[in-house]
């Protein structure tokens, strides 16, 4: 059993694991990460040609020198590294941790980081201390980003938040090891597996918001994080894109990373491999565009290193999508699939290892830590689903002609009922079925359908104040009539042709019926010119 020291490093020479699998994919997302770090530190600001000009049409495939070394990692395995010191040292907590605990700990770190980087700060005074920031190879200027260095430098406070505008994929490439971290607290309480995946998704966020403000670079490192989180605990790479996404869209502006996850595991299925998809994602020096390419080239990956060659080979963030891409990959298939070659020069490859283990080995010493996690409730909620954030699912799923993105918000009793064709779905399952195979057949026909937001008023005004009379009938009937609500306003062939007006409810952040009406007529709905996708 580990033990821990005032410097937050669990001491254990050589651990026993039970389940050997287990560490594989541990040591393999990080190690992963910071070998798909290194491979594309090289050609970072390189464009594609030039890439290919260089090393060959196939690209960059091994480790060249990069700031002066073999397999040398950057600021993104750094800050990684950091992120894993700050977790650990709040396990040793006296106190059940919570949300902000944990960022606390994590911006603490970053501080620790900071000084490596050759920055003075007046919050480093009592904070530059404990194992990882006495290693000196870390004490390295490897072309940090501007946003994490001056999100750093203006903090006044460690709960403070970043007040810039920045979604770069600074906070999404170090969020790795807050995966591992409730993964471990999962294992050793399936029960609240739920849970710890709420407080990773809130984590990730959190700690990406040190440095970055904009709501996008938050979100796709609170998704980042459960799609990690959930591969540790066993699930394939769709299921655990499917289950962040169902996470993710019941945020605030969700939009801008559902679209990237979804466009990226689409081109995945129907485009792999291909260098013209990958380039249609963008060049991954923003978030969600870093996400989008790490999915997808993780989705196309052959193996390991197939995965990575592609993710870093393009005209964009090579090293930080390069590291993103080997984290998933290597939470996938484990450390044993990194080639050999690789891992023999990696910069730091024992400390990173060390780092896995550790968190691996997550074990509250204070048996009422672990009680307390195991019996809390969350410490943030999610954001209800609203019936304008539920309709603006199902435009997007009629635009886009996919239901990616508003499959995870459908109850499964969910209903669907239409009075322009009778039509009931009364299951999600039979519903999908349908809009699948819907879709496919307007793609295939190549038929135009429309989905505009709107307004119009509330259709059930008179009927739900039948059994009541006089003047509380006449009360509750001029309010339901003044009541204006939420629409779709759907159009076949051209977009002022319409048809349908849609309508939804919502119950438990679920979406639970959506009625396509002809009464209220769509043509007396208030239209914004706004179509989802």
């Amino acid at each position: 059993m580990s033990s821990p020291n005032d410097e937050g490093k669990a001491d254990h020479a050589e651990p026993t694991v039970q389940d050997k699998k287990v560490r594989n994919t541990y040591l393999g997302c990080l190690l992963g990460g910071a070998a798909g770090d290194a491979l594309g530190a090289p050609v970072e600001f390189m464009g594609e040609a030039a890439i290919r000009a260089r090393f060959g049409p196939s690209g960059i495939q091994e480790f060249v020198p990069a700031f002066g070394r073999l397999g040398a990692i950057t600021d993104d395995t750094q800050m990684t590294l950091f992120t894993a010191e700050g977790l650990l040292r709040s396990r040793f907590s006296a106190r059940a941790p919570t949300t902000e605990d944990w960022r606390v700990y994590i911006a603490a770190a970053y501080m620790r980081w900071l000084r490596t980087q050759g920055a003075i700060h007046e919050l480093q005074a009592e904070l530059c201390n404990g194992w990882l920031i006495g290693n000196e190879e870390l004490f390295s200027s490897r072309a940090p980003g501007v946003t994490c260095m001056s999100g750093l430098r203006s903090m006044r406070d460690l709960t403070d938040l970043a007040k810039n505008q920045s979604k770069g994929c600074g906070g999404v490439m170090r969020v790795a090891p807050i995966s591992l971290y409730f993964a471990s607290l999962s294992r050793r309480l399936p029960g609240r597996h739920e849970h710890l995946r709420h407080n990773a998704f809130i984590v990730g966020c959190e700690s990406a918001g040190i440095t970055h403000g904009h709501p996008t670079g938050q979100l796709a490192s609170g998704t980042f994080a459960v799609i990690l989180m959930e591969l540790l605990s066993g699930s394939s790479l769709l299921d655990a894109t499917a289950t962040a996404m169902a996470t993710l869209c019941v945020q605030k502006q969700f939009e801008e990373t559902a679209k990237a996850v979804d466009t990226a595991r689409r081109l995945a299925a129907t485009q792999p491999n291909d260098p013209v998809a990958l380039h249609s994602l963008g060049g991954g020096w923003v978030a969600d565009e870093a996400l989008a390419i790490a999915i997808y080239c993780s989705l196309s990956a052959r193996d390991f290193r197939s995965g990575v060659e592609l993710s870093v080979n393009h005209s964009g963030d090579s090293d930080s999508t390069g590291s993103m891409t080997g984290q998933l990959l290597g939470a996938i298939h484990g450390h044993e699939a990194i080639p050999a070659t690789w891992l023999s020069e990696l910069e730091l490859h024992d400390v990173i290892g060390s780092a896995a283990i550790d968190l691996m080995l997550t074990d509250w010493e204070n048996g009422e830590v672990a009680f307390a996690i195991s019996n809390a409730e969350p410490e943030l909620v999610p954001n209800k689903l609203t019936k304008s954030q539920a309709l603006r699912a199902y435009a997007a799923m009629i635009n886009t002609r996919n239901t990616t993105m508003l499959a995870p918000l459908l109850a499964e009793d969910f209903c669907h009922e239409s009075q322009r064709n009778f039509d009931v779905y009364d299951s999600k399952a039979t519903f999908l079925e349908f809009a699948i195979d819907l879709n496919d057949r307007l793609l295939s026909e190549g038929e135009a359908v429309f989905a505009e937001m709107g307004r119009v008023r509330n259709p059930y005004s008179i009927s739900c104040s039948a059994s009541i009379e006089g003047a509380q009938a006449d009360s509750e009937r001029e309010h339901l009539e003044g009541n204006i609500v939420p629409c779709v306003i759907v159009a076949y062939g051209d977009r002022n042709c319409l048809q349908v007006v849609a309508m939804v409810e919502v119950e438990e952040n679920l979406i639970t019926r959506i009625d396509n009406c002809v009464i209220p007529g769509p043509e007396s709905a208030q239209r914004s010119g706004e179509y989802p996708e």
